[in-house]
């Protein structure tokens, strides 16, 4: 997640900030410096050397939990499709060329059940297209989230998907703002 995912909305002070598509960790880095130690942060990532990464990255935080699956709307293995460059966008949609390894699949309210979280103050998502899956996998977790911000740029059957984010996330209640790089900010 290359983006400036904090351009609007930000995660709270000693509040949980949850990071679905963590890639190598920099929107994630992010997250924990603006919820301090008090807070905690949820970074989930399926590629395994992006998993490895985090976790020689983040591992002096005790505030800082990797969850090593891709975010869908269901559990179970799932193809995740893999870059042929060290671009770290691998997706469970659609293929670039790189070849592509079986992965854990799960939902977000699962995910969140199994660690005994209640509430999310944030969520970042970057899935490279999987945005509707990813959200459709979180739809108790969304009426328990404040600020929600994805990266709906993706092209996915020749469609941007930041409309159809759009309008799940509108759905849950959310108020939202598109911005013209394909953020869709989302809150309550």
């Amino acid at each position: 997640m290359d983006e400036d995912y904090f351009r609007v909305l930000k995660p709270a002070k000693g509040k949980t900030a949850l990071v679905v598509g963590a890639s190598q960790g920099y929107t994630a880095d992010r997250c924990l410096q603006m919820v301090g130690r008090e807070g905690k942060v949820v970074a989930i990532e399926p590629e395994p050397m992006n998993v490895r990464y985090l976790r020689m990255r983040f591992r002096r935080f005790s505030n800082f939990i990797i969850v090593p699956k891709a975010a869908i709307d269901r559990k179970g293995k799932v193809v995740l499709y893999r870059t042929p460059d060290d671009s770290a966008t691998h997706s469970t949609v659609y293929s670039r060329g790189g070849g592509s390894i079986e992965v854990e699949g799960d939902t977000i309210d699962h995910i969140c059940l199994e660690l005994g979280l209640r509430e999310i103050d944030f969520m970042a998502m970057d899935v490279e297209g999987a945005e509707a899956k990813a959200l459709g996998g979180a739809k108790k977790m969304l009426g328990h989230t404040r600020k929600v911000v994805v990266g709906a740029y993706h092209i996915v059957n020749g469609r941007p998907t930041w409309p159809e984010v759009e309008r799940l996330l509108r759905r849950k209640g959310f108020k939202t703002l598109v911005s013209e790089d394909g953020l869709v900010h989302a809150w309550k």
